[in-house]
């Protein structure tokens, strides 16, 4: 493996250039080289930091270039991505921390995305039962549009006798 000491990614023995950023200058890493593990967006970020603390694996995290400035200085509070660095030595310990981590996020996604479906496929009416709601509200509005006519017809009728009769 060749190390780039610019973006800090490992490359194929065979590269040229690194395939991340485009340097030409690669050279062999050494065991004190920070590595790039992962870059994820900024709310995974807030939720594999706490988990890479906890593995006890020493490492830096840093806002990534690629997507521009960490959202804490944009007014528009866009996220940036982040990027965590730690290591050669413990590069392989490492990805296998966040292998597990992002099994355990698609699992609770996975079932989060079942409870949700199990919750809408609960309140989802039968057709029939859909079109016998729609039926009766439209009756329903049109009773009500009947009954308004029908009182304003009458009190109109009331005042024009009350007017008649006062002699106005």
């Amino acid at each position: 493996m060749l190390y780039c000491p610019k973006c800090k990614s490992l490359c194929e023995d065979s590269a040229v250039r690194c395939p991340e950023c485009g340097k030409r200058k690669l050279r062999e890493p050494t065991q004190l080289d920070k590595v790039l593990l992962v870059t994820v967006t900024e709310m995974e970020a807030q939720r594999l930091e706490p988990v890479m603390k906890e593995s006890g694996i020493p490492f830096e995290m840093h806002p990534s270039n690629i997507d521009g400035i960490p959202s804490m200085y944009n007014s528009d509070a866009i996220l940036s991505n982040q990027s965590f660095y730690v290591l050669l030595p413990q590069l392989e310990e490492a990805e296998k921390v966040v292998s597990d981590f992002r099994q355990k996020e698609a699992e609770a996604a996975k079932a989060a995305k079942a409870d949700a479906q199990d919750a809408s496929e609960e309140e989802e009416m039968s057709r029939g039962k859909r079109m016998l709601v729609q039926i009766v509200s439209v009756l329903a509005f049109i009773l009500l549009i009947w009954l308004v006519v029908m009182g304003t017809d009458w009190i109109a009728n009331n005042l024009w006798s009350w007017v008649q009769n006062q002699g106005l």
